[in-house]
Protein backbone atom coordinates (compact mmCIF):
# COMPACT_ATOMS: atom_id res chain seq x y z
CA UNK A 1 0.00 0.00 0.00
CA UNK A 2 2.67 2.16 0.95
CA UNK A 3 4.58 1.70 -2.39
CA UNK A 4 1.36 3.18 -4.06
CA UNK A 5 1.19 6.59 -2.77
CA UNK A 6 5.51 6.73 -3.72
CA UNK A 7 4.89 7.71 -7.22
CA UNK A 8 2.45 10.27 -6.36
CA UNK A 9 4.24 11.57 -3.62
CA UNK A 10 7.61 12.35 -5.18
CA UNK A 11 5.27 14.17 -8.04
CA UNK A 12 3.81 16.33 -5.47
CA UNK A 13 7.23 17.11 -4.24
CA UNK A 14 9.40 17.87 -7.34
CA UNK A 15 6.54 20.22 -8.31
CA UNK A 16 6.56 21.97 -5.82
CA UNK A 17 9.96 22.73 -5.45
CA UNK A 18 10.57 23.60 -8.73
CA UNK A 19 7.47 26.23 -8.14
CA UNK A 20 9.73 27.41 -5.11
CA UNK A 21 13.09 27.90 -7.22
CA UNK A 22 11.15 30.48 -9.46
CA UNK A 23 11.81 34.45 -8.84
CA UNK A 24 9.43 36.73 -8.85
CA UNK A 25 10.93 39.86 -10.97
CA UNK A 26 9.43 43.00 -11.71
CA UNK A 27 10.81 44.50 -14.65
CA UNK A 28 10.75 47.70 -16.57
CA UNK A 29 8.17 50.35 -15.72
CA UNK A 30 4.96 49.55 -13.57
CA UNK A 31 3.51 52.90 -13.87
CA UNK A 32 -0.42 51.75 -15.34
CA UNK A 33 -0.92 54.60 -18.09
CA UNK A 34 -4.50 55.54 -18.05
CA UNK A 35 -4.28 57.90 -21.46
CA UNK A 36 -1.61 58.31 -23.95
CA UNK A 37 0.06 62.01 -24.86
CA UNK A 38 -0.67 60.79 -28.80
CA UNK A 39 -2.91 57.99 -30.41
CA UNK A 40 -1.07 56.04 -32.84
CA UNK A 41 -1.69 56.91 -36.57
CA UNK A 42 -2.00 55.37 -40.07
CA UNK A 43 1.37 55.63 -40.96
CA UNK A 44 2.09 58.46 -43.96
CA UNK A 45 1.38 61.74 -41.83
CA UNK A 46 4.31 61.15 -39.33
CA UNK A 47 6.70 63.63 -40.72
CA UNK A 48 4.13 66.51 -41.22
CA UNK A 49 5.59 69.46 -39.58
CA UNK A 50 1.91 70.50 -38.70
CA UNK A 51 -0.54 70.18 -35.36
CA UNK A 52 -1.64 66.99 -34.00
CA UNK A 53 -5.39 67.42 -35.49
CA UNK A 54 -4.09 67.85 -39.07
CA UNK A 55 -1.87 64.73 -38.64
CA UNK A 56 -4.90 63.13 -37.70
CA UNK A 57 -7.18 63.70 -39.97
CA UNK A 58 -4.50 63.53 -42.68
CA UNK A 59 -4.17 59.55 -41.35
CA UNK A 60 -7.93 59.07 -41.44
CA UNK A 61 -7.71 59.95 -44.86
CA UNK A 62 -5.36 57.63 -45.54
CA UNK A 63 -7.18 54.69 -43.73
CA UNK A 64 -10.11 55.61 -45.54
CA UNK A 65 -7.99 55.51 -48.63
CA UNK A 66 -6.56 52.45 -48.02
CA UNK A 67 -9.79 50.26 -46.89
CA UNK A 68 -11.54 52.04 -50.03
CA UNK A 69 -8.52 50.63 -52.50
CA UNK A 70 -8.29 47.22 -50.95
CA UNK A 71 -12.00 46.13 -50.66
CA UNK A 72 -13.63 43.92 -52.51
CA UNK A 73 -16.99 43.93 -52.92
CA UNK A 74 -19.17 41.49 -54.84
CA UNK A 75 -21.08 43.40 -58.23
CA UNK A 76 -23.97 41.14 -57.58
CA UNK A 77 -24.19 42.64 -54.13
CA UNK A 78 -23.82 46.09 -55.01
CA UNK A 79 -26.36 45.77 -57.91
CA UNK A 80 -28.75 44.20 -55.58
CA UNK A 81 -28.25 46.41 -52.42
CA UNK A 82 -26.80 43.68 -50.05
CA UNK A 83 -24.84 45.18 -47.49
CA UNK A 84 -23.29 43.60 -44.33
Amino acid sequence: MKRRYLPVLLAVSLASVTLLAQEETVGGDTLIYKAVEELPRFPGCENLDTTIAVKRQCAEASLLDFIYSNIDYPAQARRDGIEG
